[in-house]
């Protein structure tokens, strides 16, 4: 989501168009200079800027106070909260700081009459201000770091980190929760790990000796070795033996050497190297606890955080003694894991690095790829109509009319209107593999007449067979619709008097264009009724929602205008239920239910633009 930002080291020649759209952080501690353009009362401490379209992908801008550290691009059109929210996640690891969305959310957070946290760890709750000048400047090469890590490594990140904040949300109102998110910080890491897997040899020797002496047993055939190997494998998935070890393993093997410094705790106790195997054991155990068995945590785990990283304490029923760490020591602990889980990873080039097969959220595996897309070629220009593919070419054409002429989505965009809602993501595959797709097309410029034109010349060779033909009929006045629509001099009545067009064929398609164009006047209410019903109970041909409705209320019309008011109600009532979404269109059906007078046009459901005449 924040990656692709290879082109960074060529940023300075492009354009990036500023929307000034601002999203806030907050916290207690003290950044060098306050930003100019909002109020020093609100003491930001810092901001994401949305910038625009860098390489075809969207930019951020973090800016802490006016001092701008970063600017990176997405590789799709990321809300500008979702994108705070990671570099946020990102801040209270690196920093150890509590950012809240408010100054009142903090101020919630590290009061000292309220927050246990405050007691347990002083220097994520705190009230005494930091200057954090030296901390900002090594900000930028670590984001560009974390940012740099291939896709599923980031994720896992991310994963991490949201349990790491929400583990300091809960502290202080349920500790055993706070302790036991904590460990599952080190078990999403782990997860995403190679080495993490479990193995036949994690199996205790008592169990893979069980197993291997039935393999070997002569009273059944001899079996193809790997066959038992993919027997070993099943099992091994279904048991996952040896998870305490496992995770102690992982934890361990990316613990740094500088947690054990004299200068990271003041406490009586802190960790010491040659306990914290046992205390990490301890930690998945009491998870384990409550995972299973709703087990609280020992109070004195809680309570002994004031003062010391670790305790020993006497295992019940047993005149021995173990090692745990308090929730003091495991925030500590599970922190530096993080840090060093990511100094560990290698970085990719983006430049050439695969990133878009990585890719999960907002990505567009184009299996059904947008309309304007499927009637371009890449270089933008209409391909040619195939007659055995006339009902694609009717679909599509439909497409570009619900998007570009009902709901004029491009002008959306040229007001600088972004909605995410019509940003489908980055496509995967294809000649677009690597570009942003819409829903619709963003510069819309389409020649209706060579498509009438095309779709009329086939019409009249003898190839067409009489589906085919029916749906060419249907694009060739859709087509001269559109030209009317565009302003152009191309007429409806031409298109039927022309020799290529042939003896006209009631189907379908040519019910949906009437129904366009507004003259439906020729046909019969059952004859309509039987091709749209046929369409409703197993659909062919894709039509929209409004399309749909609109041939209803055509319908509803068509029984009227013949005096059936039980065909008039029924069509009326169906298309009162499918316009949940539009509430206004569904007032005035109902108004039409109630009401024998009331007749509630096609045109109504499609909002068109008045046709010029």
């Amino acid at each position: 989501m924040l990656q692709k930002i290879y082109w960074l080291g060529h940023i300075e020649s492009e354009y990036i168009n500023t929307t000034q759209e601002f999203r806030t952080l907050f916290c207690k501690h003290e950044f060098p200079h306050l930003i100019p353009f909002l109020s020093p009362a609100l003491s930001p401490t810092f901001a994401m800027v949305g910038g625009g379209l860098v390489s075809n992908a969207y930019a951020w801008t973090l800016a802490i106070n006016n001092c701008s550290i970063f600017v990176g691009a997405g590789s799709v059109v990321t809300p500008v909260d979702e994108v705070c929210e990671q570099i946020r996640l990102l801040m209270i690891l690196r920093m150890n700081l509590f950012f809240g969305q408010s100054p009142e959310e903090v101020e919630q957070h590290c009061n000292t009459q309220r927050s246990t946290g405050k007691k347990i760890l002083p220097d994520v709750f705190s009230d005494t201000r930091r200057p954090l000048h030296e901390e900002i400047k090594v900000l930028n090469p670590w984001f560009q770091k974390v940012l740099s890590l291939p896709r599923q490594k980031y994720l896992t990140i991310c994963q991490a980190l949201t349990a790491y904040e929400r583990a300091l949300h809960v502290l202080s109102s349920d500790p055993t929760l706070a302790y036991s998110l904590l460990v599952f910080v080190i078990e999403a890491l782990a997860n995403s790990h190679s080495d993490y897997k479990a193995t036949w040899g994690d199996l205790s020797n008592e169990q893979r000796n069980l197993f291997d002496t039935l393999f070997e047993d002569n009273r059944i055939s001899p079996i193809d070795d790997s066959w038992t190997d993919d027997l070993r494998k099943a099992l091994v998935e279904v048991v996952h033996p040896g998870a305490t070890r496992r995770f102690t393993k992982f934890a361990l093997d990316h613990i740094p050497l500088d947690l054990y410094d004299a200068s990271k705790s003041a406490l009586k106790s802190p960790l010491r190297r040659s306990r914290i195997h046992q205390g990490i054991q301890n930690a998945y155990k009491l998870r384990s606890d409550f995972s299973h068995a709703l087990k609280l945590l020992p109070q004195f785990l809680v309570s002994e955080s004031y003062r010391a990283e670790e305790v020993e304490q006497e295992v019940e029923g047993k005149k021995v003694k173990t090692s745990y760490l308090t929730l003091r020591g495991l925030f500590r602990v599970v922190r530096s894991i993080v840090l060093e889980f990511i100094e560990q990873q290698e970085t990719v080039d983006l430049r050439s690095h695969p990133w878009i097969e990585e890719l999960h959220q907002g990505v567009v595996s184009l299996s059904r790829i947008p309309a304007y897309l499927r009637m371009k070629n890449s270089e933008g220009q209409l391909n040619a109509i195939e007659a055995q593919y006339a009902q694609n070419w009717f679909e599509n054409i439909l497409d570009i009319y619900q998007e570009n002429y009902v709901e004029c989505l491009h002008e959306q965009i040229s007001e600088n209107r972004a909605d995410a809602d019509l940003f489908m993501g980055i496509a995967t595959s294809g000649p677009m593999a690597g570009r942003m797709i819409f829903r619709f097309d963003p510069s819309p410029s389409y020649d209706w007449q060579s498509l009438k034109e095309q779709s009329l010349h086939l019409l009249s060779l003898s190839q067409a067979k009489k589906e085919q033909k029916g749906y060419l009929q249907a694009i060739a006045l859709l087509c001269a619709h559109l030209e009317m629509m565009d302003g152009e001099d191309g007429t409806w009545d031409a298109v039927l008097t022309s020799p290529a067009f042939g003896d006209p064929l009631l189907e379908l398609g040519r019910f949906v264009v009437d129904v366009i164009h507004d003259k439906t006047q020729h046909w019969s209410s059952n004859q309509a009724e039987e091709i749209f019903e046929k369409h409703l109970n197993k659909r062919k041909v894709s039509l929209s929602n409004r399309l749909e409705v609109a041939c209803m209320l055509d319908l509803a019309r068509l029984f009227k205008s013949e005096g059936s008011d039980e065909g008039r109600r029924k069509w009326l009532n169906t298309a009162y239920g499918d316009t949940a979404l539009y509430p206004s269109l569904q007032s005035l059906i109902q108004d039409a239910i109630n009401s024998n007078d009331i007749v509630v046009k096609p045109q109504e459901a499609l909002n068109l633009p008045r046709i010029s005449s």
